[in-house]
């Protein structure tokens, strides 16, 4: 319960981190007057959410395992944090679940064979399944620039340089809406960044558990780790105060427009015209409609069952015109998706163009490319009024292939 955040900026080499003060244990969870953005070396900083607790025995961990390295990079960092992280997590599970057994990691290990397979399986699990409920955010400067890592359960980690910005904890997803609406960019210059790191802390207090009571905004570049006095978070509180105020001027003349709306029968044109009405399911000759061929006995095919169509053939020159259209489809004979339409649409592989009616019934048609023919029988005005001039069509594999 809790919403931390960086983002990087002056085109990765800096980074803008902020903070909530929210602190959560067990059940319980406050704010209290200490910063949550927690310097690991000169250039690196960890923020966490979930229970505060295990983050302590971490931090303290790493901390003393990186005096060995002069200038740890934030690769360095990462790794060290992962390693403790599973430790910690490993020491978790043998304390929880096999010391009560009188066992450690080892004897478990050891004895698994003289166990029940029952029991042996469900200490696998319930170890397996056991976590420290802490999620990390690490950001910070080395010689390579600014990074920004995600450290999880079970002990993994992502890389965020490339996004550009992480949040973690309850407010991560108003958090993320704001980076987005503003296009976020690590090309972005730092006060720009600044601001749009507090304005993501401040939307992230809707969130349930974000704390609200403060805000701590740092800096991380080559030179080291600086913090926003509270003068400069209470100017950066008025922008966002005017920004909301502006919010809320064009939402109401939005809402004028909306309400401007003309949606009474003599305004709106209707979808669907009483002559179509009486074709119960057809389509609109601009819609686009989809059908799922398949080979059945040598013969191209199609169900339809709201048409009342089962193994509905294509015959008469349209078979090569399907080789064609499915050429690059695999295990087309096995089904694949057609989309058709007599309007344009994006993705159309194919058109065609109507050629002539015949006496008997059907439409010949023809594409456009190769100048084959092919015959299409009645059945097409069960999805047109009338036989289209022409007919726009796309295939597509399916995602599983029909058994057939």
């Amino acid at each position: 319960m809790t919403i931390c955040l960086g983002a990087l900026c002056e085109d990765g080499e800096k980074i803008v981190v902020a903070a909530d003060r929210m602190i959560t244990f067990g059940d319980s969870e406050f704010e209290r007057d200490v910063r949550k953005i927690i310097p690991i070396t000169q250039t690196c900083m960890l923020l966490s959410s979930g229970s505060t607790l295990p983050k302590i025995d971490l931090i303290r961990d790493v901390k003393r395992d990186l005096r060995e390295h002069r200038s740890p990079n934030v690769e360095q960092v990462v790794a060290s944090l992962k390693e403790k992280f599973v430790g910690k997590r490993c020491q978790r599970a043998e304390e929880l679940h096999l010391h009560p057994l009188g066992l450690d990691f080892g004897q478990f290990i050891r004895n698994q064979g003289n166990l029940s397979d029952g029991l042996a399986s469900r200490l696998t699990q319930k170890i397996e399944d056991e976590s420290l409920g802490v999620t990390l955010l690490v950001a910070g400067v080395d010689s390579d620039g600014g990074h920004l890592y995600l450290v999880k359960d079970p002990g993994i980690s992502n890389c965020y340089d490339v996004v550009g910005f992480l949040t973690i904890g309850s407010g991560e997803h108003h958090a993320d809406l704001s980076f987005i609406r503003a296009s976020y960019s690590p090309t972005i210059l730092l006060k720009r960044a600044v601001f749009l790191a507090y304005q993501a802390k401040r939307d992230a207090e809707m969130a349930p558990g974000v704390g609200s009571r403060y805000t701590d905004i740092g800096i991380i570049d080559e030179d080291g780790i600086s913090f926003l006095p509270d003068e400069i978070l209470r100017e950066l509180g008025e922008v966002y105060k005017v920004l909301m105020e502006s919010n809320i001027k064009s939402n109401r003349e939005i809402d004028a427009k909306i309400e401007s709306l003309d949606l009474s029968p003599s305004g709106m044109t209707r979808a669907v015209t009483r002559k179509q009405e009486k074709y119960e399911g057809r389509n609109m000759t601009n819609s686009i409609m989809v059908i799922f061929p398949y080979l059945y006995n040598g013969t191209w095919v199609f169900d339809d069952k709201s048409k009342q169509f089962d193994k509905e053939a294509f015959v008469a020159g349209i078979p090569p015109m399907m080789e064609s259209l499915t050429s690059q489809i695999p295990n087309a004979h096995n089904g694949f998706r057609m989309l058709f339409s007599a309007a344009p649409f994006p993705g159309c592989h194919k058109a065609l163009e109507w050629v002539r009616s015949e006496a008997a019934g059907g439409n010949w048609y023809k594409e456009t490319e190769t100048d084959l023919e092919g015959w299409l029988c009645p059945s097409i005005f069960k999805y047109f009024d009338e036989a289209p001039k022409n007919l726009y069509v796309q295939a597509e594999p399916l995602d599983d292939a029909l058994d057939r």
